[in-house]
């Protein structure tokens, strides 16, 4: 069963035509992550590189089995010599059935259905299906203990048949592929898991005769829909886009154990996105999952990476394919944007810093959200609103409410702020203003209460006479404003005391 592991954060790959270089290597090396480069093999590199053509008519100018091994990554020469001796040792037992005996002479469609048997003899040993499959990682496993599922054994299979001169590809279906071999120009389906799976349900009829069939073998005609025709080279996509699942850590395979690599694992993604001809959502989608848990990453780790993380992260927004994936991406991307200038303010302020680090601090958190979130503008204003009320309480911690003259330094710090061109546009960042101009007003008058409650009038009405009028021309307060009628209220009362 062919398991299409999607990561479980967002379903959050693969370059259109217009964008794709001339080879894999200058392809990767567009997307500006050099150190993604680094993590694929050598080997890797030479392979894709040898592919030639567009999206619509690429070819491999050696046997597609060797490619397949190349993605289950079996990367060096030495070890990759190894498995092509096994493959070769198979190729030369099926020519020689085929050259003399009982099978000699066999047409051209039985000697399709002779090769599918003939790999279950010799390497298909055991069914297994869902995890136990490996999720579909490659065909390494097989080689190694006959393991086989639909991917595994469809891949094996078109393999060999290249050997025997026929053109095969595939279908792959909800959880499921199966082999298409063109036998005198006519499309013959093959179920790879059975060894009687060679034209399941025409069974040779009416052109041909079969002639390795069990007794009573029926299969069930089945309809299936979303069907999505592969070539040989389109079909590794879901192989290296599923390694890469185990590397991000969204997928586990007991069979296969990987140390967490989250480069490694966008390799495998823009290796899988080269091969896929289709612009499939599916790879994008996983590239971009990746991608976010990288830049998180990235910027968890050094927060002062944002401006070129950015950039090249917009980048690869920009180009075709990413963009119809670009509302929930990019909106993820500007919250750790938003989470990344929050910590740079954190770091900046130390436990030294004066008021005008703290402003300053603020400004450049602000100017960030302005530069850096730039879809969304709800979250540009929960960034602004954050920024703005983390300076309010670092100075409300420094000047404490009962000091007279705290809400004055508090403003006259805060004030030029919000005549910044875009904090003065922005009506919501100009309500917020408002709210804490209110609470300075409330120091204020806090302050003009305790002296009424110390029973000094006098220094209360001062204390309220020189907020209100403050309030008033500096904060520009409405006169109508709750907290203005709060303190001439009691102001009048400290006026009553004092008669």
């Amino acid at each position: 069963m062919v398991e299409k592991i999607v990561p479980a954060l967002l379903c959050l790959v693969c370059l259109s035509a217009e964008s794709r270089a001339e080879n894999f290597t200058e392809y990767l090396a567009s997307f500006r992550y050099p150190e993604v480069e680094r993590r694929v093999v050598p080997l890797e590199a030479r392979e894709l590189d040898r592919i030639t053509g567009g999206p619509s008519g690429k070819t491999y100018p050696d046997r597609i089995l060797r490619l397949y091994l190349v993605a289950s990554e079996i990367n060096t020469e030495p070890e990759l010599g190894r498995y092509e001796a096994e493959v070769r040792g198979l190729v030369d037992g099926a020519r020689a059935a085929l050259g003399g005996g009982r099978y000699a002479g066999l047409d051209e469609y039985n000697r399709a259905e002779f090769l599918l048997g003939y790999l279950h003899d010799r390497l298909f040993k055991t069914s297994a299906a869902g995890s136990g499959a490996g999720y579909n990682v490659g065909i390494r496993e097989t080689f190694d203990t006959g393991l086989f599922n639909c991917y595994k054994s469809a891949l094996i299979y078109n393999g060999l048949l290249e050997y025997f001169g026929y053109r095969a590809g595939y279908v792959q279906v909800p959880n499921h592929i199966y082999s298409v071999v063109y036998v005198g120009g006519l499309p013959v389906e093959a179920e790879t898991t059975s060894r009687y799976g060679f034209d399941p349900y025409g069974r040779g009829l009416p052109e041909f005769r079969r002639r390795f069939d069990a007794p009573n073998v029926v299969f069930n005609k089945r309809e299936y829909r979303d069907k999505k025709e592969a070539d040989r080279l389109s079909v590794l996509s879901q192989v290296y886009h599923n390694r890469a699942s185990l590397y991000s850590g969204d997928a586990y395979y007991s069979g296969l154990s990987v140390t967490k690599d989250l480069e490694r694992a966008l390799a495998l993604r823009f290796m899988g996105n080269y091969l896929d001809s289709a612009g499939d959502p599916w790879c994008y989608s996983n590239l971009l999952v990746t991608m976010m848990q990288y830049e998180t990453e990235i910027l968890r780790d050094d927060p002062a990476r944002l401006p070129a993380e950015f950039d090249r992260f917009v980048k690869l927004m920009e180009r075709p394919g990413y963009r119809e994936q670009s509302a929930v991406t990019l909106r993820n991307f500007e919250i750790l944007c938003a989470s990344t200038l929050a910590k740079r303010r954190d770091l900046a302020l130390g436990p030294a810093a004066g008021d005008s680090a703290a402003y300053d601090a603020c400004v450049e958190e602000c100017m960030g959200a302005e530069k850096y979130i730039r879809k969304n503008r709800d979250v540009k204003n929960i960034c602004l609103s954050n920024a703005i009320l983390s300076l309010y309480r670092t100075l409300e911690s420094r000047h404490p409410s009962d000091r007279p003259e705290s809400p004055y330094i508090m403003h006259r710090v805060m004030s030029p702020l919000f005549s910044i061109d875009f904090l003065r546009s922005n009506g919501e960042i100009q309500e917020k203003k408002r709210m804490l101009y209110r609470g300075m007003c409330v120091m204020i008058n806090n302050t003009g209460v305790a002296a009424i409650q110390k029973s000094e009038p006098a220094r209360a009405m001062n204390i309220l006479n020189r907020g209100i009028r403050y309030a008033l021309t500096e904060m520009k307060m409405e006169k109508t404003d709750s907290i203005i009628a709060l303190m001439e209220r009691n102001l009048g009362v400290a006026s009553k005391m004092a008669k």
